[in-house]
């Protein structure tokens, strides 16, 4: 009775995680196997619990029973995830929705060790404080450039959570070599072939799984396909932007982040505006993706307490106003001080609201047209090329 009341609880899960196609499949599968686990209960429970298991592998595009009960959906996951107040750490603790996201582990060949770094430099010295510690991760080689299958479609297989970023990460599998229809369900979710390319991209908000994908001049204007910035019109969300064409993006890659086109091409150099206001100067032949990232309620995280920090590599922070005055600008004095003058860093330079750069005449860069808005004292002027 105990192994057929945990078949009747496994195959309940697993119809729900098949498709709607398969229902009556699985309905079938749970008969019999139900009546065989009745049938051979007397002799040899274990005996028939291996039989149904082993029926039921083949049932949905050739998997087992394990990968079609965590199968995700087909849409990114959208929302937040709340606590009830259980404990002091649940209480204001609120983290993103990861429903839809694969429960597996990664894919192996685009996985390297990562080692840790904790804020120091190629000496070995500490040059950034506050960090060390955390969770083991691994590093997800993911795809910034796109020409690696220039002009060839790739279809999404599954997103993926990546511990290295804000964003998910997509799975895409490229080149249908010796399959008939690239569409099915079976080509989805069976064993990569052996002549398929694989690579991990930014997923954008709005993506799908089974989504074809394209890179190059020719492709269409939909959400996830890249493209040289000289092929996107005027007033075009883009993402994963290129600062130098063929180095990789640099700009626009984190959870929620996108720029829009304000100007197409005019001296090979196009004008984008970031969403923090400033406007820049690419090169035309720089790669950019259409849409806006995903993830985009990682702003409104809440860890909920410090053993949360500490698990993401973050150390705790010591006050200036409580070290000595050999180690900082506000340490020292007699009993409990605010600091004696404006806030600075630890090597005095002005922590709030102070220019930490040099300037070349009107801005630091010539390629930015605008720079990020400062408050009235220090906004930059704009200046039109």
């Amino acid at each position: 009775m105990a192994c057929q009341q945990r078949l009747r609880t496994l195959l309940a899960h697993a119809m729900r995680g098949a498709v709607k196609d398969d229902a009556g499949a699985w309905s079938g599968i749970l008969r019999r196997t139900l009546a065989s686990s009745a049938a051979s209960s007397s002799s040899s429970s274990s005996a028939a619990a291996a039989e149904a298991m082993a029926a039921s592998r083949n049932v949905v595009g050739g998997r087992s029973m394990a990968e079609t009960i965590i199968r995700p959906p087909t849409f990114l996951p959208v929302g937040v995830k709340k606590y009830k107040p259980t404990t002091p750490g649940f209480r204001h603790r609120v983290i993103t929705s990861r429903i839809g996201l694969w429960q597996g582990k990664p894919y192996d060949p685009l996985v390297r060790g990562k080692k840790r770094i904790d804020g120091r430099n190629n000496s070995g010295r500490i040059c950034v404080w506050g960090r060390g510690g955390g969770h083991k991760r691994k590093r997800r080689v993911v795809d910034f450039k796109r020409k690696a299958h220039w002009g060839v479609d790739g279809r999404i297989v599954r997103f993926e959570y990546d511990p290295n970023r804000s964003a998910h990460i997509a799975l895409v599998r490229y080149d249908t070599e010796g399959v008939d229809d690239p569409t099915s369900r079976e080509w989805l979710l069976s064993p990569l072939p052996g002549q398929s390319q694989v690579a991990y991209i930014l997923a954008a908000h709005g993506m799908e799984e089974g989504q074809v994908v394209q890179q190059g001049p020719d492709a269409s204007l939909d959400v996830g396909n890249a493209m040289p910035l000289r092929c996107i019109p005027m007033g075009t969300t883009i993402h994963n932007i290129e600062l130098v064409p063929g180095r990789g993006a640099a700009m626009a890659r984190s959870a929620g982040t996108s720029a829009t086109l304000l100007r197409t091409s005019k001296d090979d150099y196009v004008m984008i505006r970031l969403t923090s206001g400033e406007v820049r100067l690419i090169h035309e032949n720089s790669m950019a993706t259409i849409g806006t990232v995903s993830n985009g309620q990682h702003k409104q995280v809440n860890h909920g307490k410090a053993g949360a920090r500490r698990w993401l590599g973050w150390r705790p922070q010591t006050r200036g106003v409580a070290m000595n005055p050999v180690d900082h600008p506000h340490g020292g004095g007699e009993g409990k001080t605010s600091g004696g003058r404006p806030s600075v860093s630890p090597w005095g330079k002005p922590s709030k609201g102070g220019l930490t750069r040099k300037r070349r005449g009107n801005i630091a860069n010539p390629f930015i047209v605008k720079g990020r808005p400062r408050g009235k004292k220090h906004q930059f002027k704009t200046r039109v090329p």
